[in-house]
């Protein structure tokens, strides 16, 4: 989970991340991020980053006026982790 103001992003077993309105209690936005479990979300400044059961990661931009998330497009954000391959 990532908690930003009144924002929480979470990640799902349904491979989505979600963005809630804490004010509204509201699911506002939700993102197919991976194609199996979201299991772990982190933020660091205006980025989240999502690893997936499938040993993918993916960078997010939390600053876009896209209701909140943006995948970020750009060689090597989407890479093997576990030791396999990492795309550069």
């Amino acid at each position: 989970m990532i908690h930003i103001e009144s924002l929480l992003y979470t990640g799902s077993i349904s491979g989505t991340i979600n963005l809630w309105d804490l004010d509204t209690l509201q699911m506002i936005r939700s993102v197919k991020a991976h194609q199996a479990d979201v299991l772990s979300l982190a933020g660091i400044g205006g980025f989240a980053f999502s690893g997936s059961a499938r040993g993918y990661l993916k960078k997010w931009d939390l600053t876009s006026n896209y209701y909140g998330i943006k995948l970020i497009v750009a060689a090597g954000l989407s890479a093997r982790i576990n030791g396999r391959r990492m795309l550069g």
